[in-house]
């Protein structure tokens, strides 16, 4: 039995079914996982998208075949040859996760400050109370690479620890690093950061 403002968690693969008592609101929040077959799905796109192979198909030494509606084994082994050649690293894969995982949804849109302030004026805010990212945002990190809303960026050095922050409190005291200023501000007007309010 919940009373009001109480709070159930259940593990993955617990079935569940809620009755209410009463009258009253209940909401049930989950949380989705992506499955294998997503993720390489996602990977395949992204190498797409990033690999470059050299080389085109060729077959100089083709011979006559007896039966030329079949692919020949020549064939087969250099397309499997070529194909050979797509490698990935452990940064490809660094690369994709922190792309896929910080992608809004579809159904996620950002909208703009009605009335953005001008960037002296944001400067001077943010350093006065600070910055908070926009409840929609996602922004993570792996090594020296930070994703925001599925774009990548490596920042300088000096910025780092204030954008490991932001990412893990999802919000950054004052002072604003310079080096991060225009950044912030172009996030800001893009409405994927907040003047901080707290």
């Amino acid at each position: 039995m919940l009373g009001p403002g109480d709070m159930l968690y259940l593990p993955p693969h617990v079935a569940h079914y809620g009755v209410a008592e009463d009258a009253c609101m209940t909401y049930s929040i989950g949380f989705r996982a992506p499955t294998t077959e997503e993720l390489a799905q996602g990977f395949l796109m992204h190498l797409q998208d990033t690999l470059a192979l050299e080389g085109r198909y060729a077959d100089p030494d083709l011979r006559l075949q007896a039966h030329p509606g079949e692919i020949g084994r020549a064939m087969l082994a250099q397309i499997e040859g070529m194909i050979a050649r797509i490698k990935w690293s452990k940064r490809d894969i660094a690369e994709f996760a922190g792309r896929y995982l910080s992608e809004p949804k579809p159904n996620v849109f950002f909208d703009a400050p009605d009335v953005p302030l001008g960037r002296a004026a944001f400067y001077k805010q943010a350093n006065k109370v600070g910055v908070a990212l926009n409840p929609k945002s996602r922004l993570l990190f792996a090594g020296g690479r930070f994703f925001i809303n599925g774009e990548a960026f490596t920042p300088a050095t000096e910025a780092m620890p204030s954008l490991q922050q932001l990412a893990d409190r999802r919000r950054l005291a004052p002072p604003i690093p310079a080096a991060l200023r225009e950044r912030f501000y172009e996030w800001y007007e893009a409405g994927w950061l907040e003047i901080d309010t707290e």
